[in-house]
């Protein structure tokens, strides 16, 4: 192999691995929780509602069953006390 083509070669490599970190990064989302204003039906990409469809979900299991690995899930604090479990076990997460 000569010189240039080993240079082709790693400017190849370069190309594909800021593809793909920039692919990766792409993806990671942030899932808004809020018991209080939130619905399942909602998207979850907002914490805000704009009917009929943007806002956050109700429930934190259904955030966790539409989340993909390194999404974010931001939970409200709204004085009620969220019942939840990724694996139906019964579960309380208080917030403060």
């Amino acid at each position: 192999m000569n010189t240039r083509n080993i240079f082709k070669l790693g400017s190849l490599l370069m190309l594909v691995l800021m593809i793909v970190s920039v692919t990766a990064f792409a993806q990671q989302r942030t899932w808004y929780v809020n018991s209080a204003i939130g619905s399942d039906g909602y998207d979850g990409q907002s914490a805000t509602v704009t009917p009929p469809t943007i806002g956050p979900k109700k429930t934190i299991n259904r955030a966790i069953t539409e989340a993909n690995t390194g999404d974010i899930i931001v939970v409200a604090t709204t004085g009620v006390i969220y019942n939840a479990a990724a694996n139906g076990e019964p579960a309380t997460i208080a917030t403060g």
